[in-house]
């Protein structure tokens, strides 16, 4: 009788262990950021939180990414470069990290990311007659 107890409450665990195994693999490969299939789904949004209005009189209408930052407590980290885009990956000094495209404005002095290469980013600053102002080259 014992031996029967232990047989069927072995299966049942063995049973239940593999479908919680199975059911943790799926739920990990539907979020694999380096899987080529998922690539061409819409991306995460930003976080408000994240985001602002910039403070430049030529851009009032362009989000700025970390607002709150300094452009020189900003570390680029990373750079992404795929067939479809471009973009860079930058630290600020808690650690968080923030991924940012080729036009996009960052940090409190709203710099704009002008070009993407393989070792660096250049960011334009821009002057308040609203003309191209200095290109800032931030290598990796």
């Amino acid at each position: 009788m014992i031996s029967r107890y232990w047989q069927f409450s072995s299966a049942f665990y063995f049973v239940l262990m593999l479908f919680l195994g199975v059911f943790a693999a799926k739920a990990n490969a539907q979020n694999d950021p380096f899987d080529n299939t998922q690539r061409d789904k819409k991306p995460v949004e930003t976080s408000e939180y994240l985001v602002a209005k910039s403070a430049n009189q030529c851009h009032q209408q362009q989000a700025v990414l970390m607002p709150n930052e300094k452009f020189k407590q900003l570390k680029i980290i990373g750079i992404l470069l795929s067939k479809q885009e471009k973009r860079i990956l930058l630290q600020n000094e808690q650690g968080e990290v923030h991924s940012l495209k080729q036009g996009e404005f960052v940090a409190t002095e709203s710099y704009q990311l002008k070009q993407i290469g393989k070792t660096e980013g250049q960011f334009l600053t821009w002057k308040k007659d609203c003309s191209d102002g200095e290109v800032i080259s931030v290598k990796l």
